[in-house]
């Protein structure tokens, strides 16, 4: 075997059923099937429900059928493994098309997908100093979360060759934020060099809570302050919050939050609301490019100069980031991934193959972080 090559199988998944063999079955069923129906040469539609597009598997484009249910067909004159030219052009003239198209086409996703190394994209990567501001750490009430703890995180950010990634703990923002914050701490001390802290704060107990991320902040290990206004019910402007922003005032640290459109509690909205009052306080949209956010998110950092965007979400359209940073600039995108929860290669690749210069690409890694927290 080649030398340097990771040739591990780690479960990346968040979720039970996610793991690297069940990618490799995912995988095998796939090319199977795109076999069978080359051979056969037979057409094969299929009925998928579609509020957007519609999908030719053998050119692997997608057309605009809004609001429809749309005919998902193999073409029997065609193969599907070589159609890509018309790909080609799509790709200049729309922004978005399918996740899994460019898992099947770019270099490396393919890999990504059933869970083989990529030396490519690590290559890639680690021509870049790479700082993931979004990371959770310790189990989640909710699901299984794989390799939730500080080793098992160290271990993955060392395999995707990330440097440095700000953490909050899950119990922090589940609802005993003493406790995570503590967490966070011992994580801190573990790997002073390997993690930065959020210090999550309770709007339910704002003046213990108040308190206690006082304590943590004169932690040099803890940069920020965490707000998760839709797992706490309650609202991102409301009035228990303002000692956070009192905090983050006084301290000169931004505030990571978690924001989703159609969350009465913490939608661009709510965001605007606080954006306008606390201009002196530096503001991380969490999951700006969840599509459904990303439009408002974006014309908000035009608005807003302490507005920046975090790029994690699990679901992404080609050519977001080249429009974040068309519309916001380069210098106000934040390379995130919401890791443990979901896998860091996904973001990374995000920007890598984003149709932006490497200094661009610098500044969302890194850049635009250090200067956040002045190192």
């Amino acid at each position: 075997m080649p030398d340097g090559i990771d040739w591990s199988l780690p479960n990346r998944g968040c979720e039970p059923g996610f793991g690297s063999q069940d990618r490799i079955l995912r995988a095998i069923l796939w090319m199977s099937w795109t076999l069978w129906t080359k051979w056969t040469r037979k057409s094969i539609p299929l009925r998928v429900k579609s509020t957007g597009s519609t999908m030719s598997i053998s050119s692997m484009v997608w057309s605009k059928e809004p609001r429809s249910t749309a005919d998902f067909r193999v073409n029997k004159r065609r193969n599907p493994w070589r159609r890509l030219s018309s790909l080609r052009r799509h790709i200049e003239k729309s922004p978005y098309y399918a996740n899994w198209t460019v898992c099947a086409t770019r270099p490396g996703f393919f890999y990504r997908l059933i869970g083989l190394p990529n030396n490519f994209q690590v290559a890639m990567a680690k021509d870049f100093d790479i700082i993931d501001i979004h990371q959770h750490i310790g189990p989640y009430y909710h699901f299984h979360i794989p390799h939730n703890e500080a080793d098992g995180m160290v271990r993955e950010m060392d395999r995707l060759g990330i440097r440095q990634g700000w953490i909050s703990s899950n119990a922090a923002i589940e609802g005993d934020a003493i406790l995570g914050n503590e967490e966070t701490a011992a994580a801190l001390a573990a790997y002073p060099d390997r993690f930065i802290g959020y210090a999550v704060f309770d709007p339910h107990y704002p003046e213990e809570s108040a308190r206690d991320v006082e304590k943590h902040l004169s932690n040099p290990g803890f940069r920020g302050i965490k707000l998760h206004p839709s797992l706490a019910g309650y609202p991102l402007e409301g009035p228990n919050y303002e000692p956070a922003w009192e905090l983050a005032r006084s301290h000169g640290c931004p505030v990571l939050t978690h924001a989703w459109a159609g969350d009465s509690n913490c939608g661009p909205g709510n965001v605007r609301k606080v954006l306008e009052r606390h201009r002196a306080v530096i503001l991380i949209f969490g999951h700006a490019l969840f599509p459904a956010s990303f439009p408002e998110a974006a014309e908000l950092a035009k608005s807003f100069d302490n507005l920046y965007l975090d790029i994690t979400t699990s679901q992404h359209a080609y050519g977001f980031i080249e429009h974040a940073v068309n519309v916001a600039g380069a210098e106000r995108i934040l390379y995130g991934s919401d890791m443990p929860f979901i896998s860091a290669a996904g973001a990374i690749g995000l920007v890598l193959y984003a149709r932006i210069g490497d200094t661009e690409k610098a500044l969302i890694f890194s850049g635009n972080a250090r200067r956040l927290i002045g190192g």
